[in-house]
């Protein structure tokens, strides 16, 4: 059960890291310079916090935790670059 609790963890922050990078790159899509404080602030705290807790909890679940969390952004990217491609061709 504790597995399936991490995987869950994972993925949700997972999601929640894609959110808040493609925020904060949301001036690079459009052509503008993207701020930098902004890009380095929002990219360290969410797999910082997700794996340090993780390991004070549990160190045996960091992988599952991890990948989760990868796996996800990708997903994440991946559904991302569908949808505005479906955007960009029905307008």
């Amino acid at each position: 059960m504790d597995k399936i609790i991490a995987l869950i963890v994972g993925i949700l922050f997972g999601v929640g890291q894609f959110f808040l990078l493609r925020y904060a790159l949301k001036p690079l899509a459009e052509g503008r310079d993207p701020k930098v404080f902004k890009v380095l602030f929002f990219q360290m705290p969410i797999p910082f916090i997700l794996l340090l807790c993780c390991a004070f909890i549990n160190p045996n679940l960091l992988p599952f935790v991890g990948s989760s969390f990868c796996l996800s952004l990708i997903v994440a990217a991946v559904i991302n670059y569908f949808v505005t491609q479906k955007r960009r061709y029905d307008i």
